[in-house]
This record gives C-alpha cells, sequence and structure tokens, in this order.
C-alpha cells in the first residue's frame, strides 16, 4: 500500500531536506521537531518506509506500508 500526501504550497528549502526527519530539528519558533521522526518511526517499526521528494513545484511525503 501506497499513501502519498501532496501539496501545491511553499517547498522546503533544499538545504534543510536532509534534516527534515532528524529528531528536535525544527524550522519553527516554538516547534519541539518530533512530528516527522515519530511519524517515520511508527512507519518503520511496521516495516514500512516514510520519504519525501519535491518537483515541479509539489511537495510529496511517501508512505510505503507491506
Amino acid at each position: 500500500m501506497q499513501i502519498i500526501i501532496q501539496d501545491s504550497g511553499q517547498l522546503i528549502d533544499e538545504e534543510i531536506i536532509s534534516k527534515i526527519f532528524l529528531p528536535f530539528y525544527t524550522t519553527r519558533k516554538d516547534g519541539a521537531g518530533i512530528g516527522l521522526t515519530l511519524s517515520k518511526n511508527i512507519i518503520e517499526a511496521h516495516k514500512g518506509y516514510l520519504y519525501y521528494q519535491q518537483n515541479d513545484g509539489v511537495k510529496r511525503f511517501n508512505i510505503i506500508l507491506k
């Protein structure tokens, strides 16, 4: 099963894409930086994958579950 969450809003800056799944990394003043890390850990615990990609002005989070 594949779940795709896509958004045509503002793209993530290229220099921070490699950091978005790091624990406690945030770009928000009041952010905790645990949302994407926690989501990825839960998905991987169920032998799935979570990854991010952006192109043609669209950002996309892909979740793959087996």
